[in-house]
């Protein structure tokens, strides 16, 4: 039998050449992973949220004499799960439509991306702090000011890049 040789198959209209080298900088190597980590991030944001949730401490028996205002316990945490929650998936929205705009990075972008996710991740720790306090106006003035700077550095961030001042930054792989 004779041997018949082969030759490699390539694909029509597709280059057989690397371009590793030649798109540092571009969308696929420097914005995507800025994109993948905030998602991850933020996604740990919203499950430490949701892990402080805890069920209410039924006495008793729970058969017999069940009453729903043993669930009145977790009213307040669970109204500032709701509203963290609604302000987080909010902020990821803007970020996502951000940053699908974008097709490099910058030293900029990184900065305010970290500022950015810093401060969300502030989030959980004062959500559960207002709470287990509901009343205390430290805990809603942490809350609420957590949440006014994760807006304004999140608005920051969105203004600089929608408006386009990112383009005066070197991308970061030429930096």
């Amino acid at each position: 039998m004779a041997k018949v040789k082969r030759t490699p198959r390539v694909r029509p209209n597709v280059e057989t050449t690397s371009h590793r080298i030649d798109d540092r900088g571009s969308r696929s190597e420097t914005v995507a992973r800025v994109v993948a980590f905030s998602d991850g991030v933020i996604a740990i944001i919203v499950t430490i949220m949701v892990l402080e949730l805890k069920t209410p401490v039924l006495e008793g028996n729970i058969h017999g004499d069940f009453d729903f205002g043993y669930l009145a316990q977790t009213g307040p945490r669970f109204l500032a799960y709701v509203i963290s929650f609604a302000f987080v998936v909010t902020m990821w929205f803007a970020h996502v439509s951000v940053m699908r705009g974008l097709n490099y990075s910058s030293p900029s972008l990184l900065w305010l991306n970290a500022f950015y996710l810093f401060f969300m991740s502030l989030i959980p720790w004062t959500t559960a702090f207002v709470g287990e306090h509901p009343l205390l106006p430290q805990a809603v003035a942490m809350w609420g000011l957590t949440l006014t700077l994760a807006l304004f550095v999140g608005a920051d961030s969105n203004a600089c890049f929608v408006l386009g001042r990112y383009s005066f930054d070197l991308p970061y792989s030429q930096t």
